[in-house]
C-alpha cells in the first residue's frame, strides 16, 4: 500500500486533552481490510474522500460508515474495510478531552462507535477537505483551543465568584453565574481580536 501518514503534536496548551494528531492518505490497487488496535487513546476520526466503514472485529452487527467518528477505550480490535483508498485525520483524546472537546464522560463511550455528528459539530469540515497537511492541523489546534479555553474560564470564574459569595455575602449560584457571564464575554472578544490579528498578520 502507497501513501503517506504524519504524526504531528497539537499546541502545548492543548496536549492535556488531545495527542497525537495524525493525518493519512493510503492507497491499494486492491479493496481490502485494516485492523486497527486498542491504544489508551479514545479516537476521533475525520474521513475524506469516502466514509470510513468499521466493526468491532468478530461483531459484524456493529458495521457502520462514518464521515466522523469517536471511539471510546476498548480491548477489542476494529476491523476497517476501504475499497483502496483510506483518507483522514485521527485525534487521540484523554478522557479529560473527550468530556472538555466532546462534551461526555470517557466511560459514557467505552467500547462504542459513536457519530461525531451526534457529539461535535465541525463547522470547519469544508476548509479541511480542500487544505494541506499543515493547514489542516493549523485548524484543529484553533477549533479545540477555543472549546477548551471556555470550559476552562467558565469553571474557574464560576468557583471564583461562587466563593466570594459563600465567604462574603450573596447567592454563591447567582455569583458564580454572572462571573461566568463576563468571564466568556471576555474570552470571546479576546478570541475575535487575536484571529483578527492572527489574519492580518498571515
Amino acid at each position: 500500500m502507497e501513501g503517506e501518514s504524519l504524526r504531528r503534536s497539537p499546541h502545548p496548551a492543548l496536549r492535556a486533552y488531545v495527542d497525537p494528531y495524525i493525518g493519512y492518505r493510503h492507497r491499494a490497487p486492491v479493496p481490502g481490510r485494516h485492523r486497527g488496535m486498542p491504544s489508551d487513546r479514545l479516537t476521533v476520526v475525520i474521513a475524506f474522500d469516502e466514509p470510513i466503514d468499521l466493526a468491532w472485529h468478530g461483531h459484524e452487527e456493529t458495521r457502520g460508515r462514518y464521515w466522523g467518528l469517536a471511539s471510546g477505550l476498548h480491548s477489542v480490535p476494529v476491523d476497517i474495510r476501504h475499497d483502496g483508498r483510506q483518507h483522514g485525520l485521527q485525534l487521540g483524546l484523554t478522557p479529560l478531552g473527550c468530556r472538555a472537546l466532546l462534551g461526555v464522560p470517557a466511560a459514557a463511550l467505552a467500547r462504542t462507535l459513536v457519530s461525531l455528528d451526534d457529539l461535535l459539530h465541525l463547522p470547519a469540515y469544508d476548509e479541511l477537505v480542500t487544505a494541506t497537511w499543515d493547514e489542516r492541523f493549523a485548524v484543529l489546534d484553533r477549533a479545540p483551543a477555543l472549546v477548551v479555553a471556555l470550559v476552562a474560564s467558565a469553571l474557574v470564574l464560576f468557583g471564583v465568584g461562587a466563593y466570594s459569595a459563600m465567604t462574603l455575602v450573596g447567592d454563591w449560584r447567582r455569583s458564580g453565574a454572572q462571573m461566568v457571564g463576563i468571564g466568556l464575554g471576555a474570552a470571546l472578544l479576546g478570541y475575535v481580536i487575536s484571529s483578527a490579528l492572527g489574519a492580518v498578520a498571515a
